[in-house]
């Protein structure tokens, strides 16, 4: 009689630990997909982020905002106070979509853009500048004709020991660049961007560290 109950007794323990066990591994085993599948969106969403390029930064005036393929793109500025100051949604957008926001109104300081996307949220820091007088010297120093331009774009310069030349896409990829030295006051300078695909640029000058960005179109 005792082997008998102490039989039973035998069969209930092992079959209580083969429960715990599965129990145990079931748990492992939602965890570790919970794991991965937390991993997996946020992987996703670093890389839709990092589709998304912003320039200039710093901005004066505007920043040009390159988009990726979405129905439904929401767009919002955000002060550091986290008052939104600027807001809009872009529909059926496409990769390399520029849109342009004017930013002349906001206050100096780093913003925070807000992208919403697919019901995914992610941010980008902007920073807001106010040009000083050296900059606006520059800026009616320099002029660019025409634009917008198919083949040959030309620079009139200022009087500089040292000036640089960038032309950057909707990427934030330099397209062009050039040093050139000792340039004197309307120097013309030519450049050929007859391989440049259509679409909008940044000419981007910088002359005696001190730097100018204007809007460049690009047409076939």
């Amino acid at each position: 009689m005792n082997n008998f109950f102490n039989l039973i007794f035998y069969f209930l323990i092992m079959e209580n630990i083969k429960i715990f066990t599965l129990v145990i591994f079931f748990a492992l085993v939602q965890n570790i997909n919970f794991t991965l599948a937390s991993e997996g969106n946020c992987n996703a969403l670093e890389e839709k982020a990092d589709e998304i390029t912003i320039y200039p930064i710093p901005a004066t005036d505007f920043i040009n905002i390159s988009l990726i393929y979405a129905q439904e793109v929401g767009i919002e500025i955000i002060y550091i106070s986290g008052q939104v100051v600027y807001s809009n949604t872009f529909y059926n957008t496409v990769n390399g979509q520029v849109e342009q926001i004017n930013i002349q109104d906001l206050e100096d300081g780093i913003h925070i853009i807000k992208f919403t996307s697919d019901n995914e949220i992610f941010t980008k820091k902007m920073i807001k500048i106010t040009p000083n007088d050296t900059e606006e010297v520059l800026k009616n120093e320099i002029t660019f004709y025409p634009n917008p331009a198919t083949d040959i774009l030309n620079i009139q310069l200022p009087n500089s020991q040292k000036v640089n030349i960038k032309i950057i896409n909707a990427f934030g990829s330099v397209m062009y660049y050039k040093l050139l030295n000792n340039t004197t006051n309307k120097q013309n300078e030519q450049i050929n961007i007859q391989d440049l695909e259509s679409g909008l640029y940044i000419l981007e000058i910088t002359s005696d560290n001190t730097i100018i960005r204007q809007k460049l179109i690009k047409k076939l």
